[in-house]
This record gives C-alpha cells, structure tokens and sequence, in this order.
C-alpha cells in the first residue's frame, strides 16, 4: 500500500526553481543596497524591480515551454540572468585589461551560451543544483532586504526639519520673486583661467549688465554638493553631530534633509510666496516636503540608468569616455534633466506671484551632453575631446543657455516688482588626481593649486533696489550667506553674515570630520 509522504509537498515546494524569478530581483536589490545614502526614498526601487522580475518570470515561461520541465527551464533562465546583469560588474575589473567592450560581451556570450547548454541537457544532478540555488539565492535577497530595511527604518531618525525658520514682514520692496539657481560644478574664473585656459570674462560683464553683482573670488563652504546647498538653503554651517552617526560617514542624514523642511523655502512659505522646486536625477533633489510645484523629468531615474549599466544591453549604448561619471549617469538622462530644468525656470516665470524657485541644474558636471551651441556631441566629437575640452564645451552651452534664461525672467511688465536672483555653484569640478584617486583622495594633503580648482565657484546675485555691498557682499561671500544677505536686504531680518570659511574633509568616507582652511594665500594669482 502506498502512502504519502508528509513533507513530500514542502520538498516539491524548494525544488521548484524560485531562483531563476529571485534572480531578477536581487541585482536591483543589491544595486539599490549599495547606494542607499543617494535613494532617500524606496521609490526609485518599485519600477526597475517588478520590470526585472517580471523578465525573470517570463524567461522561466518560455523556457518551459521550449523544455517542458521546471527545473531545466529555471537553470536556463538563471543562466542568462547571470550573464546579463554580471557584465557591468565583470566590465569594471577588467576595464583596464581590454579595450573594447564588445569582446568582453562576445566572451561573456560564448560562455553563456556553453553554461545553457549544459542546463538544456539536463541530468541526475539537476535537483540538487535547484535546491542548492535556491537556498542560495534566498539568503542573498534576504540578506539585500533586511540591509535595505535597516536603512529606511534609521531614516526615521534623520532630522525632519532643518535650520530656523523665520517670520518676516513684507519689506518696501514687497514680495519680488525670488529665483536660486544652482550650476552644478561650475567653476569660479580663477579656476578656468589658471586650470582651464579659458577667460569667462564676457560671461560675467554679461551678468553685470543685467544688474549682477558678481564676487570674482567666491569659495565654496564644501567639497560636496549634499553639504554645500544643505548649508545654504539651512543659512549655517552644519553641525556634524546632527547629519552623522556612521563609521564611514554617510551623506543619508544631509541627503534626506534635501526632501524635509528647511529654513529658507519654509521662510519664503511663511511669506506668502509658493515654492517652484525644479529637480534633477539626483534623487535627493526630487522631491521636498513645502514644494507646491515640483518640475522633473520622471521617465528614467537615476537609479534605473545606473542599473542599466551594469547589463550587457548596455553595449547597444555609446562607448564609455573614460569619466567614472560618464558611465554611471547616461548623456542622454542627464540632457533631457537639464533641458527641462532650463525650461522649467522660464515656465516659473509665468506663475501667479510670488513665487520663490530653486534649480539645481546638472551642467556643466559630466557626463558631457552638450556643445557650445546645445547640440548633442557626436561620437567623433567626444572621442577626440578630452576631460577639459568637454567640460568647456558644456560650460559655454550652460553660459549661453543661463543668459537667454536671465533675460526670460527679468523681462517683467512696468510695476512689477523686479525679479531676485542668486547665480551660484555648489561646489567646483574636482582636479585630476582626485579623478585618478576618487573617494580616497586626502583632501587634508592636497596641494593649493588642487584645493583652489575644487572650491572656487561661481556667485553672482542680482538684487534690485538694493546697494549689495552694503548689505554685506564682497568678492569672497560664500553659499552660506545668500540667503542671509537676501533676507536682510528685503525683509529686514537683522541676521548676522557668518564667516566665509571653506572646510575641507579628510577623504569620502571621513567627510563629515570638518577641518577650517586658511584659504587666504590660494587666489593669488
């Protein structure tokens, strides 16, 4: 007499080939794991994740059909899962040995090819790969997740509002709108004469035309833009004690203080003024709690191009450059940002008043994206420029592109109020050796020549009506004390500047051990 088993149904449940659905999700999991402290939230995760998942599920499909056996078809779909998404890993080891990435993608595909092979003939030990497989697979998802719990549960405990915020009377100047816009790694003019070769005076007579008042020896207070604009939409140097509680330092804390309440727009909210937040694919900037219009391009994030990467589909796209950036982040994403971004201020322009508008545009930071005259580069074009040549190009582009803008918002009708703007940089393009070196770079042994083509940036405020130096602006004003000067001179806020001092870390993982630089000697020329 035959009887069943009791656990006969539980054994038949771990020898069904989960792995090959499970390995669509954990290189998303890991991915994002890996790179939680630039997420802030889990919503860059749902979408790569179910589309990975549902491919997984679709190969295990249709390999069954082909095989009419579950566990060969789940062999074989893990087979390519594999040999898809290991080949941006694999591409970073090996970068420097070959020299095209077709002949690693022809490599990996021969040796795919060989591993389905053997999964499509099948034998005696096909079961126990199954259940090893699955065990295996189960414990790195799980070990994914529970990483990624963690983090959003410690969340919880980062800062939800950030600097005080202060109630103002309207001033004699009324409520003007207010526009801060923030050029990613732009650098100042003594950095591109010295470093570039390059004379950004017209750029900047330009600027004074239109009622500017520029600071030809500005520094930024930061190495990092996380730090950098957090101080000045906060208006104080940061605290260390308050963004940080990890060995090694983390940006988390600063990064999710970017999407909860801050001093400066909750201020302007206070005023009367809605908030325009115009965003990027720096998943920090997507979003912020006060913003009443948020203007973002949302069909590919960050994370997803990033992800994207890391699979051998990305040999259909263009060649890498060479920039670490240019890899991660694709020309294509970053253009369709910043072009958007641009048309977005103008957009602001047409709102009801007041309106109080924060850009942060991602140029000219790489990856290089446009010409001069906001062409895309071609494929000759990029490979005959090198990391100087590119940058110069996107910085003429974002030039042209930021006066033709200016002149959108400052074309106002008669008894209006004039338009406030803040031009500045949050931090400048990062000096060779530190591309060479990257996160380990010391800062704290960096020579002069290295920290000035870091930390001198672009600032420049338009503020009408208004006697600029005497409201405390100087060659050498900082990020730090834009808003303070801004709310001073309009609103009559009485707040004290704060020194314009630089701090520089000792390396990435050590960023938030802050050291004061005496950066009186480094401008000269």
């Amino acid at each position: 007499m035959l009887t069943r088993q009791p656990n006969a149904g539980a054994r038949r449940w771990w020898y069904w080939p989960w792995h090959a659905v499970l390995l669509g999700a954990y290189p998303v999991l890991f991915l994002f794991a890996q790179n939680l402290a630039d997420q802030v939230t889990l919503q860059p995760l749902w979408g790569p994740l179910l589309v990975c998942m549902a491919a997984a599920a679709g190969l295990l499909l249709l390999f069954y059909a082909l095989r009419r056996e579950w566990a060969r078809a789940g062999l074989m779909a893990s087979v390519v899962l594999v040999v898809v998404f290991s080949f941006g890993h694999v591409w970073n080891l090996v970068a420097g040995v070959l020299d095209q990435r077709w002949l690693l993608a022809a490599i990996w595909l021969v040796w795919g090819l060989g591993l389905a092979q053997v999964a499509w003939r099948g034998g005696p030990w096909v079961p126990r790969v199954t259940l090893i497989l699955n065990i295996a697979v189960f414990a790195l998802v799980l070990y994914n997740v529970v990483t990624i719990g963690g983090y959003v549960a410690a969340t919880r405990l980062f800062p939800t509002s950030t600097g005080e915020v202060l109630d103002l009377d309207v001033g004699p100047a009324g409520r003007p709108d207010v526009y801060y816009i923030v050029f990613d790694r732009y650098a100042g003019e003594t950095t591109l004469d010295r470093f570039y070769d390059y004379d950004n005076t017209p750029f900047l007579e330009a600027l004074e035309e239109r009622g500017f008042a520029v600071a030809h020896d500005s520094w930024a207070n930061y190495f990092k833009t996380a730090l950098s604009m957090l101080s000045t939409l906060t208006m104080d140097h940061l605290d260390p004690d308050l963004y940080n509680d990890s060995d090694p330092d983390s940006f988390g804390a600063a990064h999710a203080a970017f999407q909860a309440r801050m001093a400066v727009p909750a201020t302007f909210k206070n005023l009367g003024y809605e908030y325009v937040h115009i965003a990027n694919w720096w998943e920090p900037t997507a979003y912020n709690v006060d913003a009443d219009v948020i203007y973002r391009y949302t069909q590919q994030s960050e994370f997803s191009t990033v992800l994207f990467d890391t699979t051998l589909l990305s040999v259909l796209g263009p060649e890498p450059t060479g920039e670490p950036e240019q890899e991660v982040h694709g020309a294509e994403l970053q253009r369709r940002h910043v072009l958007l971004g641009f048309e977005s201020i103008v957009e602001a322009t047409h709102h009801d008043g007041p309106t109080f508008t924060v850009a942060h545009l991602t140029v000219p930071h790489p990856p290089y994206a446009f010409n001069p005259d906001g062409s895309m580069p071609t494929a000759e074009q990029r490979a005959a420029r090198d990391d100087s040549d590119g940058y110069l190009a996107q910085l003429e582009y974002t030039n042209r592109r930021a006066l033709e803008v200016i002149d959108e918002i400052i074309d106002v009708e008669p008894g209006e109020p004039d338009p406030i703007i803040i031009l500045q940089t949050d931090e400048g393009p990062f000096p060779p050796r530190f591309r060479e070196q990257g996160a380990d770079f010391p800062w704290l042994e960096a020579t002069d020549d290295e920290i000035l083509w870091k930390f001198n940036v672009l600032t420049a405020y338009r503020l009408p009506g208004v006697d600029a130096e005497a409201e405390g602006f100087y060659d050498r004003i900082s990020p730090v004390n834009a808003f303070r000067i801004l709310f001073n001179a309009y609103f009559a806020a009485g707040l004290e500047l704060l020194p314009d001092v630089t701090y520089l870390s000792p390396d990435h993982d050590h960023m938030w051990d802050l050291v004061e630089y005496p950066r009186e000697p480094i401008s000269q020329p």
